[in-house]
């Protein structure tokens, strides 16, 4: 029963492995493991080949969910309060208010935000995920073949997994993390660098908030340390450690889909027109059976009539799922297609930020006629007490790695008449 099922591939990237934890799920009971496997990362597997041995070995269906557990550095945790009065425009309220509290522009990241109603209004906590770090891996699904559903910060998903008060842990050496966990997010900090040492050196860092945060800490636990649970124990003294247990990465008194911090790629109509097509599609084939199994008891109670209209509306049912079927495919050549216009857009260059480049690299005493951008190049044409100032200034430009005049530049008084080509990066 567990194959007939929709599947949910948990997978948990950790640097230098990927963590794969294949889950299924019951009629009754919830998602449940089935397999746990580690890749390890490197020069000999990359990511992209591990995700290709994934799909040979899962082979993860369209109505299977991927679910992807980052580091804490690809994610900005937000908490903050709106007035009651907020709950008729709430999605355009909340987006206001992020803006005083993360550096993007919030056409650059990926949001989620859930909402709940406290003694000081609305409670909002935001999950957001800019695009540009998460990009090279959102690249390398899309080119396995596989469409990841969301993603997620690891270390917190699986503090609130664990649904006790305390500080949790990962990594110790180079990349650290920690979460302090009172059944929501208290505090949150990670380091990532080269010295050995920046594990340790966070941790004395956050001992004075930690000594002053307004709940009990008594206990931490360590997740994929890469340091003896005794030596960070001794700069968190005088609470007790213990590794954490990841054997059973779901819980069923706290089900993923309640957990609040996941960032959903996948729109979530098309993930809830998933369930509903597949479990209308298992309803006909249990309907089927059924009566399957009551063709002989009718035969023998002489209900042929009966049995006339169960032949009946069993054809009708084929004909439902043959119709589902087909709507199924053309829902996935959507979605591909979708994912090949969003892939093509993000190899354009973004015009606003060559525009402020060029104004910011201009010099104030130049006069632009005209700009035209084409998809590789930028051609100026102006005036300029120097022109060769402005080919120095582009050329300086982060945005451009060649310019060039693309034709004689010619003296008019003062000024200098240009005409530039310019090459991206």
């Amino acid at each position: 029963m567990a194959a007939l099922l929709p599947e949910t591939l948990l997978l948990f990237y950790l640097e230098d492995r990927l963590v794969l934890n294949r889950l299924s799920g019951g009629l009754v009971a919830g998602l449940r493991l089935r397999e746990q496997k580690v890749f390890p990362l490197g020069e000999n597997s990359s990511l992209a080949d591990v995700l290709r041995q994934i799909k040979d070995e899962c082979q993860p269906r369209a109505d299977d969910t991927i679910l992807l557990g980052l580091p804490l550095r690809y994610f900005n945790l937000v908490q903050c309060h709106l007035p009651l009065a907020a709950v008729d425009n709430l999605e355009e309220a909340v987006r206001y208010e992020l803006v005083r509290h993360i550096p993007y522009d919030l056409s650059s990241v990926y949001l989620n935000y859930v909402s709940r109603v406290d003694d000081d209004g609305l409670r909002i906590t935001a999950t957001v995920a800019p695009k540009a770090p998460v990009g090279f891996l959102l690249d390398a699904f899309a080119d396995s073949g596989m469409t990841l559903s969301i993603i997620f910060p690891s270390l917190v998903y699986l503090a609130w997994k664990q649904a006790a008060t305390g500080i949790y842990l990962a990594g110790g050496r180079e990349n650290t993390e920690l979460v302090v966990m009172d059944d929501e997010v208290v505090f949150h900090a990670w380091e990532k660098g080269t010295d050995p040492e920046a594990g340790k050196r966070l941790l004395r860092q956050s001992r004075p908030l930690l000594e002053n945060l307004p709940i009990s800490l008594e206990r931490f636990w360590l997740w994929q340390g890469d340091l003896p649970l005794a030596e960070l124990a001794s700069e968190l003294e005088p609470l007790e450690g213990s590794e954490y247990d990841a054997k059973q990465p779901v819980s069923a008194s706290r089900p993923f889909a309640s957990f609040p911090h996941q960032v959903n790629l996948v729109p979530v109509s098309v993930l809830k027109r998933r369930k509903f097509m597949f479990w209308l599609q298992a309803a006909a084939l249990l309907f089927f059976l059924f009566s399957l199994f009551s063709l002989p008891l009718a035969s023998l109670a002489g209900k042929r009539a009966h049995l006339r209209r169960l032949e009946a509306k069993l054809t009708e049912i084929r004909q439902h799922a043959e119709e589902l079927s087909t709507l199924r495919q053309k829902n996935q050549a959507i979605i591909d297609q979708l994912q090949g216009v969003a892939r093509y857009v993000k190899a354009q260059p973004i015009v606003v930020d060559l525009l402020k480049e060029v104004t910011e690299a201009v010099p104030t005493d130049a006069w632009l006629k005209s700009l035209v951008i084409t998809e590789r190049q930028v051609r100026l044409s102006g005036s300029s007490p120097s022109a060769t100032t402005i080919i120095e200034a582009l050329e300086a430009s982060p945005l451009f790695k060649e310019a060039k005049f693309d034709s004689p530049v010619v003296k008019r008084g003062a000024m200098e008449t240009f005409k530039i080509v310019a090459t991206l990066e």
